[in-house]
């Protein structure tokens, strides 16, 4: 967490910025649009922003720096103060913002963007306008959109899963 920033992927800007910029040269875009995480997504569409002047937006799939583990990274000061610098460039630069909750945009406006658009995850209100609704089980249903790590791990919903199985 100390020396990968903003994430793993922070070796990809550089030469990402590098070569796109070749590229876009002979392939003209009308925007660019960076997803995340990973962050280095991000850095690598504000780069091209910056430089090209082509319309960007950042979309979070997830927080960054209020990502439920973000305080198991262990992050020294300055590499938390970093963090919140590239988020905030991000989220003031770019000319859109998208996320995929009410909540996550709340987070992201107190952070930097004030303007945040909200694409719901797996969700589309045409569909239910439309009377298009998915057939669900009347014995028993369960979605869950995301990841399931370790620090969202929850061994009840284990045990209740195994006992309703063998049930």
């Amino acid at each position: 967490g100390n020396f990968f920033i903003p994430d793993a992927r922070c070796w990809w800007v550089k030469p990402s910025v590098k070569y796109l910029k070749t590229y876009l040269k002979d392939h003209p875009v009308d925007a660019i649009i960076s997803t995340g995480p990973p962050h280095s997504m991000h850095l690598i569409a504000l780069k091209l922003k910056e430089e090209l002047g082509i319309p960007w937006i950042a979309d979070f799939r997830d927080p960054w720096t209020e990502i439920d583990y973000y305080n198991v990274l262990h992050l020294s000061r300055w590499a938390d103060r970093k963090q919140h610098k590239l988020e905030h460039d991000v989220l003031t630069k770019a000319d859109k913002v998208v996320t995929v909750s009410w909540d996550s945009a709340r987070s992201l406006g107190r952070t930097g963007n004030r303007n945040v658009r909200v694409i719901l995850n797996g969700y589309d209100w045409a569909e239910e306008a439309q009377g298009q609704r998915i057939p669900l089980s009347e014995e028993f249903t369960i979605t869950h959109v995301g990841i399931i790590g370790a620090s969202r791990n929850v061994p009840q919903l284990w045990e209740v899963l195994s006992t309703l199985t063998n049930e």
